[in-house]
């Protein structure tokens, strides 16, 4: 049986700098996994320059796996990377579809922004109810 867990190893090129090789399964699944994913991020090399990065040797790779590269690697195509067909196309795709989150509105501190000061919104359906913010957030699913 094959270790899933997600990881990678700086393996040697015979020439030029070292290669990221990715290992084990680069999925949602094994994302869900306590404190992996940030423990991953926070391991992974440093993207940019001359790194060369190996993706053949990944048991699997998903769409929350390739966002997570392309994130790391800055939403940019790294100079030297060796991938299979159907990697290319799940990182094509997360590439093509990847957009800037919005920023985050201004938060109110638990407090109503349509004036009555009282704490509402986040702390229950009833307080909702109460300051007027209900109607407003139900059908989009924002918050006061």
């Amino acid at each position: 049986m094959t270790d899933a867990t997600p990881r990678f190893e700086q393996a040697p090129a015979p020439t030029g700098p070292a290669a990221v090789r990715l290992l084990g399964e680069w999925t949602a699944a094994q994302f869900a996994r306590p404190r992996l994913l940030h423990d991953l991020r926070r391991g992974l090399p440093q993207a940019g320059g001359e790194q060369g990065w190996d993706l053949r040797p990944a048991d699997r790779l998903d769409h929350v796996g390739a966002q997570l590269l392309w994130d790391h690697w800055g939403r940019r195509w790294p100079a030297q990377l060796e991938l299979l067909p159907a990697q290319r196309a799940v990182l094509e795709r997360v590439a093509q579809f990847t957009t800037d989150r919005k920023p985050a509105p201004p938060s109110a501190g638990g407090r109503c922004v349509r004036g009555s000061g009282r704490r509402c919104c986040a702390r229950s359906v009833i307080s909702r109810a109460s300051c007027g913010c209900w109607a407003r957030s139900r059908s989009t699913s924002a918050s006061c």
